[in-house]
Formats: structure tokens, C-alpha cells, sequence
């Protein structure tokens, strides 16, 4: 496989995307597949996906490879060599690669010195994106801000970059190339990363009145989130069972969102109130 130089993944500033889930598209077919003969470049080839730091680094390199046109420009390549049909997206795609002739006969084999990716962009995604899920958050441990941001970043990206890459058959949107249910998780791990860090140090919690902008911050974010706590059909102590945190923030989480939201108890559907 060809290979490329990466710079280390980076922890980055958290950024406030907020992405419709499902905007329909008309998709291009499904891509054909890459000759094994020719040169290829996969994301995973030395990458752990037990790994944080591996899998933050694979959803930075292919949410700004989306970014870049990177995926489009191979599509057009491919669908070019199979004497498949060419969008107007593929032909600009192919009009901006540098020394290539839609007459040579020849295959090309790498664009900015980059191979051709080995699958479908959607196949890697598929496979990465599953372990930016996290069960229960630990406010008081450290995570990437991938873990965090990963997918609303990369939601954005598609939606702006994205649509004209090739999906799978039956799949109406680029960003439904992934389960609703882990976009929803994801979008409602995004909302929870606002109490990051309570609990990690003695200045770090509820009881501090400077902290108290974090339940703001989540109501806002939760309100632009209702879609998914509605798919999961959560109520107040079912979202709050997504964290763990030290106990008296516990107490004082759940007694001000029941304040703030007007909630008659904490089993009620909360979506019903945002």
C-alpha cells in the first residue's frame, strides 16, 4: 500500500457545529471497484482502532481529505477509467488534476503524490467512526476532542463538501452512510462534553458558581440536539445515566435541569419539553 506522511493528530478547539441529520441528496452510483494492481492508500494500514489516538487521527485525515477533494478526485478517476457516467462535479474534479487528458489511455496513479484510497470513503467511515462512541462519559477522565467533536465536525464537512460523493445503494444522503442510532449518540456526546472535566480538580465542580455557565451551555446545545434525545426517548435521568460524575455534581445537575427545563419529574419525555 502507498503510503503518506501525517502530522500527529492534535487536540483542537472545541468548535459548535450543529448539523441537520438527514439533508437528502441524489446520489451518484455506487463507485467501482479500485484494480488491487494499481497503487492504493488505507487509512487503517498501521492504525489501531482500540486506539484513541489512532482513531482521532484517522477522522482528522479523512474529514479534511472530504474537506480537500480528495475522495471526489479518485471517484472521478475511477468512474473515468470504467467509462462510467461523470457528473458535473466529476468533470470539474478531473478539470482541476494537474497533467491529465480525458484522451490518455494510460491509468493514473497518484494525484499530489496521494495513491487512490483502497475502498469507498463511506467504508472507512463505517468502520472508524462506531469507536467514537462512548457508553458512559467519565467527566473527571481525559478524552480527544474527537471523541467530542469527531462526528459533528465531519457531519458539517459532508453536508458542505460531501454531496456529491458516491454512496451506497438504497443510502439517500452522504451522512446517512452511518446509523441513525450512533449519529444520535454521537450528537448527544457532543451536548455532554460540556461537563468535561468536573471532577478532576477541586475548582472543577457545580458547587463553584463559575462552573455554573456549563448548564447553559447544555441546555442550548440540548435544544439544538431534540431530534436525538427524542429518537432515544430519554428522560432527564436517562440522559443523566450517561455520565459519570463525582456525586454532588450529580445532585446539583440534576436538580438545576429540573429548575431550568420546568420538568414535572425526571422521568417525563424531556424531549417534550425542549
Amino acid at each position: 500500500m502507498a503510503k503518506r506522511k501525517r502530522k500527529p493528530a492534535r487536540r483542537k478547539k472545541k468548535r459548535n457545529p450543529i448539523t441537520p441529520l438527514a439533508k437528502p441528496a441524489e446520489p451518484e452510483p455506487t463507485p467501482p471497484p479500485i484494480d488491487p494492481n494499481l497503487p492504493s492508500f488505507d487509512y487503517l494500514e498501521d492504525k489501531d482502532l482500540d486506539d484513541p489516538s489512532d482513531v482521532d487521527q484517522i477522522v482528522a485525515d479523512i474529514t479534511l481529505d472530504i474537506e480537500m477533494g480528495y475522495f471526489l478526485k479518485w471517484e472521478a478517476i475511477t468512474r473515468w477509467e470504467h467509462g462510467q457516467r461523470l457528473s458535473q462535479a466529476h468533470k470539474t474534479a478531473l478539470d482541476d488534476i494537474a497533467d491529465f487528458s480525458r484522451k490518455q489511455k494510460e491509468p493514473v496513479l497518484y494525484i499530489n503524490e496521494m495513491a487512490r484510497p483502497c475502498e469507498p470513503w463511506y467504508e472507512t467511515v463505517r468502520k472508524v467512526l462506531p469507536r467514537l462512541v462512548l457508553e458512559k462519559i467519565d467527566t473527571t477522565e481525559e478524552y480527544y476532542e474527537t471523541t467530542w467533536n469527531g462526528w459533528p465536525v465531519l457531519a458539517n464537512t459532508l453536508v458542505e463538501h460531501g454531496q456529491d460523493l458516491s454512496v451506497p445503494s438504497k443510502v439517500r444522503s452522504p451522512l446517512n452512510v452511518i446509523s441513525l442510532k450512533i449519529q444520535h449518540h454521537l450528537w448527544l456526546q457532543y451536548s455532554l462534553s460540556v461537563f468535561a472535566g468536573l471532577g478532576s480538580d477541586e475548582e472543577l465542580s457545580l458547587t463553584n458558581e463559575e462552573q455554573l455557565p456549563r448548564l447553559e451551555n447544555f441546555i442550548e446545545l440540548l435544544e439544538k440536539c431534540k431530534a436525538s434525545v427524542a429518537f432515544f426517548k430519554l428522560t432527564l435521568d436517562g440522559l443523566l445515566g450517561m455520565l459519570i460524575l463525582p456525586e454532588q455534581d450529580a445532585v446539583i445537575l440534576r436538580q438545576e435541569l429540573l429548575s431550568r427545563l420546568a420538568l414535572p419529574s425526571a422521568d417525563v419525555r424531556l424531549a417534550d419539553y425542549l
